[in-house]
């Protein structure tokens, strides 16, 4: 009975599986080989008369080794093309590097994760001289490229502030702004100019800008010099006040550059006879400092002659006029002060008319007597006018810078301002006038730096006999 029903389990299982492997046959003939009978007789169609009459395994053994043939061409084509590019992309870098290399900058690109992606060898030489070990390699964070020439001591004036200087450079190369520059510790100084890339990266520029800055200091101590030899032609001291000659004086110059436009003077034109003059020259810098120093000499040289102060402008135009191509022009008031009589007489090239100030009267200003400025056009003609000065009476000159200085809302100081000012120093001494008007000029600036040259200059008739003057105020 046994040997029975494995019998029979063997049949059933039998059937079963050949029942589904029938099933399967005609699934697959269904899913596979009908469209593929279908897909031969749309080929066949399609195909040329030679391909008529052949089986469905040849045509589909010839098409499919067509296609195997034309997908290896394809992939040798690829693998040609890739080749090609690849040796492209490598020719370009070549390109690039050599482009890089050419230029005397030193470059570098950080990625977006601030990791050396490339540089030249100027970077390297700026980053890390000879004689340093190489830390500088492709995938260098930027910080460690900094730390390290920090605490190699390749940069100047840091050895008390490492990490203040780090979190700075760091700053400025995350968020890179104008160009900024640092001195190395061999005394080079470079400038960075850094920019993101729109991936993120850094892109930045060292530029060696040592002879430049060695040209600036040149130029620095040029400048100064000719700073001292304008200070060695203003007057250190004015003559103190004697009994016979009751006038007592007080300055101030202060110039916007190292060298100034400005200028003026106390002359001793004769036993009884003092000039008092100011002038700015167009511009500033270098080229009205040369032009005031002409003019100074020449006005001084004149001057001395005795001549009245319309006679001696006219002179010092007909001098200053030749040779002006630049068309420098100065600005010039001049009076002479009469002791005997108490007459200021003078003349105005186009100058600030001065303030008169009178114990228990109001500031007036000079008239204005309509004079042009000097060195523009020869031959001309400057008119004198005079007033009559008592003691007690105070003049005093200035030039524009006063009158022009800025406060933070771009207004002016103002003539009017000015006559206020000097409103309040009627009783003052002459040296206290001046230290009024500057006070409220810096006051009223908030002590920005200048933008013009600031000069005044103030004579006193005195009731009775001074004391002698000291050193003249002045910025030195």
């Amino acid at each position: 009975i046994l040997k029975e029903r494995v019998r029979n389990f063997y049949i059933g299982t039998g059937v079963v599986v050949f029942l589904l492997a029938g099933l399967l046959a005609i699934y697959l003939r269904r899913v596979i080989a009908r469209p593929i009978n279908q897909l031969v007789s749309r080929f066949r169609e399609q195909q040329p008369p030679e391909y008529k009459g052949i089986s469905e395994f040849e045509f589909l053994s010839d098409n499919i080794g067509q296609m195997m043939r034309e997908l290896a061409e394809h992939r040798d084509h690829l693998e040609n093309l890739v080749a090609t590019r690849t040796a492209e992309a490598e020719k370009a870098r070549a390109r690039l590097t050599d482009a890089l290399e050419s230029i005397p900058e030193g470059f570098s690109l950080y990625d977006a994760d601030d990791r050396l992606v490339l540089c030249n060898s100027k970077y390297q030489e700026i980053m890390h001289p000879p004689g340093i070990e190489d830390y500088m390699r492709p995938g260098t964070q930027f910080e460690t490229v900094i730390r390290t020439a920090a605490q190699k001591g390749l940069i100047q004036n840091i050895e008390s502030r490492p990490e203040e200087w780090i979190a700075d450079r760091l700053e400025k190369h995350c968020d890179p702004g104008v160009p900024h520059v640092h001195q190395r510790a061999n005394g080079h100084w470079v400038q960075i100019s850094e920019r993101k890339t729109r991936d993120g990266g850094t892109v930045a520029v060292y530029t060696d800008i040592t002879p430049i800055k060695r040209a600036e200091e040149r130029i620095q101590e040029e400048l100064q010099a000719a700073r001292e030899l304008q200070l060695t032609m203003l007057p250190k001291q004015f003559p103190p006040p004697k009994p016979e000659r009751p006038l007592k004086f007080a300055a101030v110059w202060e110039a916007a550059t190292e060298v100034s436009g400005d200028f003026y003077d106390v002359i001793d034109v004769d036993e009884h006879r003092i000039g008092i003059v100011i002038g700015d020259a167009t511009g500033h810098g270098v080229g009205a400092a040369l032009f005031m120093a002409r003019t100074f000499t020449i006005l001084t040289a004149m001057a001395k002659r005795g001549a009245g102060p319309g006679m001696v402008l006219s002179q010092v135009n007909n001098a200053l006029c030749p040779g002006n191509e630049s068309m420098i022009f100065a600005t010039i008031f001049y009076g002479v002060f009469d002791i005997r009589t108490g007459v200021l007489t003078f003349a105005n090239a186009g100058h600030n008319p001065p303030y008169l100030l009178r114990p228990d009267r109001p500031v007036e200003q000079l008239d204005i007597t309509g004079g042009v400025v000097a060195g523009v056009k020869p031959d001309l003609s400057y008119v004198e006018k005079s007033v009559d000065l008592v003691p007690g009476d105070t003049l005093f000159c200035y030039t524009d810078g006063i009158t022009e200085a800025k406060n933070a809302s771009e207004e002016q100081f103002s003539e009017t301002k000015l006559a206020m000012v000097l409103g309040e120093c009627h009783q003052f001494p002459v040296e206290d006038v001046i230290t009024h008007v500057i006070d409220k000029v810096n006051e009223f600036t908030d002590h920005a730096p200048l933008t013009d040259d600031i000069t005044c200059v103030a004579m006193q008739y005195l009731p009775d006999e001074g004391t002698p003057n000291t050193e003249i105020p002045r910025s030195c």
